[in-house]
């Protein structure tokens, strides 16, 4: 029988399958805590009524579905009557088979039906609270979660601020100079973050500046108790004398000099004076321990007797484990002051009162676009639950069903989601049964940008959660790597950490693991430090494929991850990767913008959005669908004598004196540009921008599959802009910064770059961190700084502070306090960042960075202020390199070749499908009429096709969007929006207010008729607007077309409309409106043929015309209609 090395941790396993005791568990890289949860879930699944009472709770959907996995997999793994061999597959063995009996007893069917088990995201609980409590939780009706929430937080701020005649908004937009941009940048950033803020600004609203103040109170209390955990009575007595003794030597308005030391010290509140005094005496003005003393400070000479003395306490004190910790306390008190300005109060005061009417314009805004964002679902879920005094009817419920609660990654938790555990546990007393299991390490919390909050599960470790304490627990044991790499983690990270764990500023000490696996060869064979003597990227680049081939040989077949802080780490090793025709999967690393089929799409929206932007015109000609040559490009802007390039490219005049294949080339895409520009308006902007792209043959240039994904990312961004009334350009690339190319599917593995974020969670054979050397990006100073936190006095505070208003200014001390303090929690982060990115190798670790010598040259210079490098430089640099002989030669540059112009051939055509190859009943979506035959339009002038155009987008828009009630009511907004679109469609000035109010009529009168709302409802079957479809026709021709409104209706029919927004003035209407149907007979019953093949059901056709409020109809084939 084979023998299985006994676990170190095993007591603490065990343990925690106790399913009578709550637990809070640290589980450190690799030490298995998915097991561990799977187990407790099996072990609780043995015992309970129902399987609904048990919700696991973790933070990915990847997490939800491998946890799901585990349990379902040890469901049927314990069908096998043969236990495994391994102890602990045996345990989870065991408790599966209790788990699947006690189903077999209640009748569950869990294997035939999983979905009993609750394993779910955070995200989704929140979610299914809400659907349940519409009314409490304030989003009515189901909600999804918007894509794009930046765009839904600049509507709402600038709907904010564009109430003028708000004193608030007039104080705020005063203070920053009537900077508009920065107001709304402000008040986008807050909305961002409402979750950690709105609470407590709400509370305070009652109490208004006392209650913010005694948030001042708490937080400096709470640094007076972090001073008594780490000062013993002796140490405090000798500190107050040696403070009596300097203030008998200073003058009498020295801080020192103005208290009482005759009454010693303590840690009352009445205290704070005497130890910010204090402070003075022990720090030096950049807040470290004083080293000298002299007679500004108390102490005269000559030879003063209490020097030594006070010296000798002050190393005792730097010596001492909580050294860091008592610095930093001493600093805080001497900057939070105990109220707030009287000269910043009332700019404070402002943005507080701006911030929740802010709130109130989201709501509204998440209201008109049926979408919200994760805090918004949160932050319901949360209200949704009622308070501890009055729970709602559904927290009653969910109290009586649930009885167990697993959290996964507790270590990410935000203040909201941590607010909204103590809701679901609120009725939970001890010893009924009930349990809370939260698992997590701390020191793996890197997720701050995201509003998760470390401080949070060492304030549950310390003082559980609401009424549930948790039992701590720690896992040790290591099953991923080598001996070797663990036990350089322990070296290394055992000095990087903090000594002493602190809440606020989420220290984090280390937990030391053990390793699983047997001894390795070593260290320094597991693990390598690559300390490169110079200052260039590319070097390392160098080096590191190196590194890389050298593995590939030694290791054939096993993974490596290139891990980096920042995406741009990895840009020189890409194109040295690409260069080499070296095979790589890239996760997340590319932005979306850099994809050639995004910056085609790019360019093409720019230029047909803005006429006027002769670079985006300029780049659509260079583009390969047109290739046109730099000489060609500059005979054509010659000639433009002050006309758009849209306007040259359709006049003889400029096109002339281009070179015979320039002309064939732009003759050849003009008629789609022309086409176009005609539709200017008449489709949505990424209906419209597709359609050109195609047509001029955009997806022939495509360089990998995987690029038609990153296209459709990118028109679904167009999509979402189109609610706006005048989408910006501004606002796309906006949208664009934080989105990433697809990944390959076809690209190796084997070999993975992607950030360190990306990583956590994941594991490798061999992993390289590259740029170690590389700062943090630095951060500007914020208008509002702000900080919530927990404290050791208190659950969680808000500080708020204001920015001085002129650079001539000094910022406040709570300003500076507030700064420091993101300082730490940021330093801290990215010691556990660099832990995150170690602890992934299972069997190699490669460290890279580059050096540079300091200005004596005789010596490395120390790595620079927010560096990876910087934490571990202590312990590396005894492995750098001696310093090179002579400074680093400067490669001498070399003029770069010129870019080959990648064109097709002056006769390309559009690779077309052949009609053999589309069966006869095939309809694809398609973006553009090519081809149809066109009723002629005897009356169209230039007005009525403006009023067209606009009238057919806000039906689409309006109807889209469900607002068919806005028609029925105050026109003014809607008037309003319908001004800014025709600044988008180019209507002149002297007919935008004509068009402008023909549209209002067309839309009123649509809004007010039976028939047209009943066109415009969005509640029937396979409800359609403006849709497009590809087909063959009656003569088997393939043509594209684009249906105004198709639905399905009661009665099963499927109906095909047209608007038309023709007028007939004067008598005769039943002529007018019979030669309309005549005229666009022939084009509905091609429309009617080809959506009759979508479905069985019969087809109607019928045309509306909104300024008579009259509607023809007729079936496919009848001919006349009825009105």
């Amino acid at each position: 029988m084979r023998d299985f090395p006994s676990i170190a941790d095993e007591a603490a396993r065990t343990r925690a399958l106790d399913i009578s005791t709550s637990f809070i568990v640290q589980a450190p890289a690799g030490s298995g805590k998915t097991e561990l949860l799977t187990q407790r879930f099996l072990a609780l699944l043995g015992q309970v009524s129902e399987p609904e009472e048990i919700l696991a709770i973790t933070f990915t959907r990847k997490a939800v579905g491998e946890m799901r996995e585990r349990v379902l997999g040890s469901l049927r793994m314990a069908l096998d009557a043969e236990p495994p061999a391994a102890p602990h597959l045996r345990t989870t063995w065991e408790l599966a088979r209790a788990a699947l009996a006690n189903a077999r007893r209640q009748e569950w069917n869990l294997l035939e039906h999983p979905t009993r088990l609750r394993i779910q995201t955070i995200d989704a609980l929140c979610a299914s609270i809400v659907r349940q409590i519409p009314y409490f939780s304030r989003l009515g009706g189901q909600m999804a979660i918007s894509d794009e929430p930046a765009r839904l937080y600049r509507q709402a701020a600038m709907q904010t601020l564009e109430e003028l005649e708000c004193p608030h908004v007039r104080t705020v937009l005063t203070h920053l100079h009537n900077d508009m941009e920065r107001a709304c940048a402000l008040l986008m950033e807050m909305l961002q973050r409402r979750e950690q803020w709105l609470h407590h600004i709400v509370a305070a609203r009652k109490a208004d500046r006392a209650a913010l103040e005694r948030s001042l109170a708490h937080v400096r209390s709470s640094y007076l108790l972090e001073l008594q955990a780490g000062l013993d009575e002796a140490t405090v007595a000798s500190l107050a004398e040696l403070a009596a003794y300097a203030a008998s030597n200073l003058d009498e308005n020295h801080p020192l000099a103005r208290i009482d030391w005759s009454q010693g010290l303590g840690f009352e509140a009445a205290y704070t004076g005497a130890w910010i005094a204090l402070s003075s005496l022990l720090l030096t003005q950049k807040g470290t321990w004083r080293r000298s003393f002299t007679k500004n400070d108390g102490f005269p000479p000559p030879k003063n007797a209490l020097i030594p003395a006070i010296k000798a306490l002050l190393q005792e004190l730097a010596a001492s484990p909580q050294a860091e910790n008592l610095c930093w306390a001493l600093q805080a008190l001497a900057l939070i002051p105990a109220t707030y300005d009287d000269d910043q109060w009332p700019v404070l005061h402002a943005i507080n009162e701006l911030l929740l009417k802010a709130v109130g314009h989201l709501w509204l805004v998440f209201g008109r676009s049926g979408c919200v964002d994760f805090s918004q679902m949160s932050l319901a879920a949360v209200e949704g639950l009622g308070s501890d005094d009055e729970p709602t009817d559904l927290a009653l419920k969910l109290d009586y069903r649930l009885n167990h609660i697993l959290v996964d990654e507790f270590q990410d938790t935000s203040a909201s989601q941590y607010r909204l555990l103590r809701k679901l546990t609120a009725g939970w007393q001890p010893g009924d049964g009930r349990t809370l299991f939260v698992v997590g390490d701390p020191m793996q919390s890197i997720y701050r940008f995201r509003q998760a909050e470390v401080g949070l599960f060492l304030q549950a470790r310390q003082q559980g959660i609401g009424n549930v304490q948790l039992e701590p627990l720690s896992l040790s044991v290591n099953f991923r790597s080598t001996a070797a790499i663990v036990h350089w983690n322990n070296q290394i990270f055992s000095r990087v950490f903090p000594a002493v764990e602190e809440i606020s500023s989420g220290a984090i000490a280390y937990s030391a693991s053990s390793a699983f696996h047997g001894e390795a060869e070593g260290p320094d064979c597991a693990v390598q430090a690559h300390l490169l003597p110079t200052a260039k990227a590319q070097e390392e680049a160098r080096a590191i494929l190196a590194c890389i081939e050298d593995i590939r040989s030694r290791h054939p077949g096993e993974t490596i991850a290139i891990l980096a802080r920042n995406r741009t780490h990895l840009d020189e090793i890409i194109s040295l990767l690409k260069g080499g025709a070296t095979s790589f999967s890239a996760i997340d690393i590319a932005p979306l913008a850099h994809s050639g089929a995004v910056r085609d799409l790019q360019i093409i929206t720019r230029a047909l959005c803005h006429p006027g932007d002769s670079i985006a015109w300029l780049a659509l000609l260079r583009a390969p669908w047109c290739g046109l040559t730099l000489a060609d490009l500059q005979l054509l802007t010659a000639g433009a004598d002050g006309r758009t390039l849209w306007q040259c490219l359709q006049e003889a005049t400029c096109v002339e004196p281009l070179s015979a294949d320039g002309q064939a080339r732009l003759l050849r895409i003009r008629p789609a540009l022309i086409q176009a520009m005609e539709e200017r308006g008449r489709q949505g902007l990424a209906r419209w921008v597709e359609g050109t792209w195609r047509q001029l043959g955009g997806p022939a240039f495509l360089e990998r599959p995987a690029q038609l994904e990153d296209a459709r990312v990118f028109l679904h961004i167009l999509h979402s802009l189109e609610e706006e009334p005048f989408p910006e350009i501004q606002h796309m690339e906006e949208a664009l910064a934080s989105v990433y190319c697809s990944e390959d599917p076809s690209a190796d593995s084997s070999l993975q770059l992607m950030t360190i974020h990306k990583a956590k969670g994941l594991e490798f054979d061999h992993v390289i961190i590259p740029g170690l050397c590389g700062g943090s990006r630095s951060e500007s100073k914020p208008l509002l700084a702000w900080h919530e936190g927990p404290h050791r006095s208190a659950d969680m505070e808000l500080l708020l502070a204001i920015a001085r208003r002129g650079r001539d200014q000094k910022e406040s001390s709570l300003y500076e306090y507030i700064r420091q303090m993101h300082q730490r929690c940021m330093e801290n982060e990215q010691k556990r960042l660099l832990y995150v990115a170690c602890t992934r190798a299972r069997k190699g670790l490669h460290l890279f960075a580059r050096l540079r010598p300091d200005r004596s040259g005789e010596d490395w210079a120390s790595p620079r202020s927010g560096s990876l490098l910087r934490h571990i430089w202590e312990q590396l640099q005894p492995l750098a390199p001696p310093l090179p002989d002579a400074p680093e030669a400067e490669e001498q540059q070399q003029a770069q070749p010129p870019v080959p112009l990648k064109r097709v051939h002056s006769d390309w055509q559009i690779p077309r499908v052949a009609p053999r190859i589309l069966p006869n009943l095939a309809i694809t979506p398609a973006q553009h009429d090519e081809g149809e035959p066109q009723p002629e339009f005897q009356w169209a002038g230039e007005m009525a096709r403006l009023v067209g155009v606009l009238f057919h987008q806000w039906v689409r828009r309006l109807g889209e969007k469900n607002e068919r009630e806005s028609l029925s009511g105050d026109m003014e907004e809607l008037r309003k929006n319908l001004r800014w679109s025709t600044y988008q469609l180019g209507v002149p000035h002297e007919l935008r207010a004509s068009v402008v109010e023909r549209t209002i009529t067309a839309l009123g009168n649509m809004g007010v008729d039976q028939r047209g709302r009943w066109i415009l409802s969005s509640s029937h079957q396979d409800s359609r607007w403006e849709y497009p479809l590809t087909g063959t026709d009656q003569r088997g021709h393939i043509v594209n077309i684009i249906i105004d409104r198709m639905f399905i209706d009661d009665q099963g029919t499927r109906w095909i409309i047209d608007y038309k927004t023709g007028q007939h003035e004067g008598g005769g209407l039943e002529h007018f409106l019979r030669e309309e149907q005549q005229r666009y007979a022939p084009q509905l019953e091609r429309y009617g043929f080809l959506a009759g093949k979508l479905g069985p059901q019969p087809v109607r056709l019928g045309l509306y015309f909104p300024f008579h409020q009259r509607f023809v109809e007729w079936g496919v084939g009848e001919g006349y209609g009825s009105s």
